[in-house]
């Protein structure tokens, strides 16, 4: 009656085809599992090639902001100096005090 579900994400052809290039484990070890078009399985391997995909954009648009915000590795420096240099027993308190005076301008 109906037509088996389609996954567009299966066919976009900038994800990996397989598991192995996901670094991800094998379904099970030393066989191959069939694939019926619309099955669970398919439909799990969709969203692990959904978000590994969404992990790239996200590390790329990181990347991207901090490379056109040279600055930040300069604020990140000092403040990992400070607290290998305080040793400070709570870090959120002391990143909350280490940053404070920049907000209040």
């Amino acid at each position: 009656m109906s037509n088996p579900i389609d996954f567009p994400l299966l066919h976009d052809k900038r994800l990996p085809e397989t598991r192995e290039n996901l670094n991800l484990p094998p379904v099970c070890e030393g066989h191959t599992v069939p694939v019926v078009k619309g099955s669970y399985s398919e439909y799990t391997f969709d969203l692990e090639r959904e978000e590994h995909l969404k992990k790239e954009e996200v590390v790329k648009a990181h990347t991207e902001y901090l490379e056109a915000h040279p600055e930040l590795k300069d604020i990140v420096s000092d403040f990992l100096t400070s607290v290998l240099v305080e040793k400070p027993e709570d870090i959120y308190e002391y990143a909350i005090t280490y940053f404070q005076p920049a907000f209040q301008t």
